[in-house]
């Protein structure tokens, strides 16, 4: 079941795009996309029971947490209740880590497993996803959480203009003040692309923008009207004072270093036009640095690698579109940035940012994992 929202609250470009989506086709090709997904998970499965035998010792992973699936809550019998989640956002450690991921679809990626491997192999303390292609009912919301690894607390924010579409998500182990969902712009608002959780010692916004689409199509809505509000977002929120970490799938090749083949794609491909990377200066102009540049000046480094060419990734022709930000001023607070190419199951890998904890914020008694909830702290 959709959820249907009126034209008039729609910009005319996103409104276009919505008619556009209800199209037959689309629906029965999404149906079949569904489909092979089960199909290849049921077919993963069975080979893998097949070769248990032959399978090598398990080796030792770095992470402590033991996932016991067995013991997750059926979808039917819980309550989707983000307030519960909330708490003092307190650390009890001196140091965090927040990885971003655009997963092209969260509830397949746990149904394979990939996200279970994922945070046992690396343990970050936050993870950001985007893309998560959960529709916006209560339904569908139960079930991803009750499918997701403890110990997180899952916080989304989804497409209300279509199914399967877009969304952004905040997994953490550690309970947020509060979590605000969107900009505030209601026209802008529609497909679920901005997630904000702030913390005792830092504000955390993870974001998905806009693709400009096959043709440029979406080219003038995102700089037109996207960027700049989300630009205006971000700078309100450094009012706090707090570090303002920005993290997702930005949808941009900053810099001809930032891409494989920069003149093939220059002003012909989405996320390599003059424009687009000019509203990406102006974002930075705003007060943030790009962090990955800013401690690796000259380094290749790419985090998307296209599924229209399969030897893509093998030969590492890629793109770097998934980024952290941080407020200039609190750049000092940056330890490190890693991408972790290493991590399969989307055209995208992981980014993991550490950041530090001031020490007076550092909590000896795990109070942001319990801490009460602010009853007016969720948007």
């Amino acid at each position: 079941m959709s959820t249907e929202i009126t034209g008039d609250s729609l910009s005319p470009t996103l409104k276009k795009d919505l008619e556009e989506s209800k199209s037959p086709s689309k629906k029965v090709m999404m149906t079949t996309v569904e489909n092979m997904a089960e199909m290849y998970t049921f077919v993963r499965k069975s080979r893998s029971t097949q070769d248990t035998a032959k399978s090598t010792p398990t080796p030792v992973l770095k992470s402590k947490i033991e996932f016991k699936p067995e013991s997750r809550p059926n979808s039917q019998t819980i309550v989707y209740d983000e307030k519960s989640q909330l708490g003092d956002g307190v650390f009890d450690k001196p140091s965090v880590i927040i990885s971003t991921w655009n997963v092209n679809g969260l509830k397949g990626l746990i149904s394979k497993g990939e996200i279970d491997d994922y945070i046992v192999q690396y343990d970050p303390d936050i993870i950001c996803f985007n893309e998560t292609r959960v529709n916006n009912q209560i339904e569908d919301k139960n079930e991803i959480r009750s499918l997701f690894p403890e110990p997180y607390y899952l916080f989304l924010n989804c497409c209300k203009a279509k199914t399967y579409y877009s969304g952004v998500a905040i997994a953490t182990k550690y309970k947020p003040i509060n979590v605000t969902h969107d900009m505030g712009v209601p026209e802008l608002d529609q497909e679920g692309r901005v997630l904000t959780a702030e913390f005792q010692s830092f504000i955390l916004v993870a974001v998905y923008t806009v693709n400009s689409g096959e043709n440029l199509k979406r080219l003038d809505y995102r700089i037109k009207e996207w960027d700049p509000a989300f630009r205006k977002y971000v700078k309100g929120l450094k009012s706090k004072g707090k570090a303002v970490v920005i993290c997702g799938d930005l949808n941009v090749s900053h810099h001809e270093i930032d891409l494989y083949d920069p003149n093939g794609n220059r002003n012909k491909t989405a996320g390599f036009t003059d424009r687009e990377r000019e509203s990406f200066s102006e974002l930075l102009d705003a007060g943030f640095y790009d962090v990955y540049r800013k401690l690796h000046p000259a380094k290749i480094d790419y985090t998307h690698w296209t599924v229209r060419r399969k030897d893509a990734r093998k030969l590492n022709k890629g793109w770097r579109l998934d980024y952290f930000l941080v407020s200039k001023e609190h750049i000092d607070e940056i330890e490190a940035i890693e991408t972790r190419c290493d991590v399969m199951g989307s055209d995208h890998c992981p980014v993991e940012l550490t950041i530090k904890v001031p020490a007076a914020q550092v909590s000896t008694e795990g109070d942001s994992k319990e801490g009460a909830a602010d009853p007016e702290a969720l948007d």
